[in-house]
């Protein structure tokens, strides 16, 4: 749907509103408009120069961009069949609209099919899962995770991949994402408080 770009701009050119109370009530309606008025924010971004449009603008851009991915996710959610990377990546893209997709795909992809080239159908899962992590530890370098403390690495897949490491969310999106892509059985489950991944087909 077109926005009303004339009732945007003069939102826009309100922002500078030393009201806190005419502030929020302003911040609602351009909010109101919708993830069209992404751009003209972002642009108007660009072109600010005092820190309270600055704050202000990157606030209606988070939360915009916010909106925006909740919708992507339930959209991906409901189809049933969306791979967990693309999935992850509508995430990622909430923390980080700016997120080089393209590049972290890449990777996966190498690793994915270094994976590939090792795996046979004459293994039994454990020997799967021990092929599986002599790829991914001592050829491509990931270490297990490094805890919980969320003063480490944030849960993200983008943070586990770059830093080759991660809290246990970050690490264990790795791991079941290039399991999934190679036809692993994994799925996760919580006990108590601590993830696991379990091999589901233990009848092979």
């Amino acid at each position: 749907m077109a926005i009303d770009e004339a009732r945007l701009t003069a939102l826009l050119n309100l922002l500078d509103e030393p009201d806190e109370s005419v502030w929020a009530d302003i911040r609602d309606k351009i909010l109101d408009m919708g993830e069209e008025t992404l751009p003209e924010i972002k642009s108007a971004l660009d072109n600010s120069f005092t820190p309270l449009l600055q704050s202000r603008l990157k606030e209606l851009i988070g939360v915009l961009n916010f909106q925006k991915s909740s919708r992507e996710i339930k959209t991906w959610s409901k189809i049933g069949q969306g791979s967990l990377l693309s999935g992850t990546m509508i995430v990622e893209r909430a923390f980080n609209p700016h997120i080089n997709e393209t590049e972290y795909r890449k990777q996966l992809e190498t690793i994915r099919f270094d994976i590939w080239l090792e795996l046979n159908q004459s293994l039994n899962p454990l020997e799967k899962i021990k092929t599986f992590n002599q790829v991914l530890f001592h050829v491509h370098g990931f270490n297990r995770f490094l805890g919980n403390d969320p003063n480490t690495l944030p849960p993200l897949l983008s943070s586990a991949i770059e830093h080759r490491s991660g809290n246990e969310f970050g690490s264990s999106l790795v791991y079941l994402i290039l399991a999934l892509e190679n036809d692993l059985p994994l799925q996760p489950f919580l006990f108590g408080k601590k993830l696991f991944l379990a091999y589901t087909n233990m009848g092979e």
